[in-house]
């Protein structure tokens, strides 16, 4: 098993802002883009259209009292269109997620004279019951403020928030994501539609992670509940990319890895450990004794650091030649 490569130069002598810029993203959690243009495309017209359509069939939304309810609406809008297959944007989590925050926002309103401590009961209540009635959505905080500080005209509504126009708007956003979304295979939502007559259970083959175990949903479903954190993806999600990681992997040549100028190679690991390699120059190239790699750290501990191995130690390291695609490190096709 390989370790991460060790620099033979003095961190002094590493690019600062190359540093500081990885850095900075991985805090900030700037990503790569994980999307195409049309698939971005695709979800700007869906809002666009889910926000005409809701605004056609409940102008009374856009007024003054309206506001802060239209603004959750917006972020629903998001995840409906943007994220359609999020564990988030399913239609129990925006129906039921709504209801119950606004029901909770509504009772904080009538009964916790302070208006602050309404507005956090209000909130922090939502939040508690999402989760519990696993129905966790976003906006639903919103709707739950919204109860509260939205002003007479929200609170004369009482109890009859949550049906208009908090559960109609609701049910309007859904129907406008399933009318939308059932054109476009892969983004129909819910998930489920997705899933009908296009795929069959997915457990990897034996031997696809290197371990000659299967891993299934069941699984996938475990390693999810002991992160003991709301991962905004679903286990059938992760085990068909996991499926599609193997298969790419057992596509992928076998042989030796071709050690190349000007070429990208992977060690192969994974999480922090994991690291990409250009390689600048091999010297001596044509006695495979004596040769030498010289090459740049691009990704991963020992950023931006240069070093240099011999040939045949090099190739320990040197797993899986890779190309960048789209933002992402991937693994380079056959032959090429």
């Amino acid at each position: 098993m390989p370790t991460p490569l060790q620099p033979l130069e003095s961190p002094e002598q590493v690019s600062l802002t190359i540093r500081l810029r990885r850095a900075t993203a991985s805090f900030l959690g700037i990503g790569p883009g994980n999307t195409s243009h049309r698939e971005k495309l695709l979800s700007a017209i869906g809002a666009f259209i889910g926000i005409l359509c809701l605004n056609l069939a409940a102008p009374q939304l856009w007024g003054e009292a309206g506001m802060l309810i239209a603004t959750s609406i917006g972020a629903s809008t998001v995840l409906l269109f943007a994220i359609p297959h999020g564990p988030l944007s399913q239609p129990w989590p925006v129906l039921l997620g709504y209801s119950v925050s606004a029901a909770i926002g509504v009772s904080c309103a009538r009964f916790i004279p302070d208006p602050a401590l309404a507005a956090a009961c209000a909130v922090g209540g939502a939040v508690l019951a999402m989760h519990y009635l696993r129905c966790l959505h976003p906006p639903g905080g919103a709707a739950a403020l919204a109860a509260v500080v939205g002003g007479e005209q929200v609170r004369a509504l009482g109890y009859d928030y949550l049906l208009s126009p908090i559960l109609y708007n609701a049910l309007l956003m859904v129907a406008v994501a399933v009318a939308f979304n059932i054109w476009f295979r892969h983004r129909r939502y819910p998930t489920h539609l997705s899933h009908i007559g296009t795929r069959t259970p997915v457990a990897t083959k034996a031997g696809a992670a290197g371990t000659g175990q299967q891993v299934t949903h069941e699984d996938m479903a475990w390693a999810l509940q002991q992160m003991d954190l709301y991962v905004d993806v679903s286990p059938e999600d992760l085990c068909e990319l996991f499926e599609l990681a193997g298969e790419h992997a057992r596509d992928s040549t076998a042989a030796e890895v071709a050690i190349v100028p000007d070429a990208y190679y992977s060690n192969g690991l994974t999480g922090f450990q994991w690291q990409v390699l250009r390689v600048e120059e091999i010297a001596d190239a044509g006695n495979e004794r004596r040769a030498r790699v010289y090459f740049q750290v691009v990704h991963g501990p020992s950023l931006g650091e240069h070093s240099s191995l011999p040939l045949k130690d090099f190739r320990q390291h040197a797993r899986v030649r890779v190309r960048r695609e789209q933002g992402h490190w991937i693994r380079e096709a056959a032959g090429r």
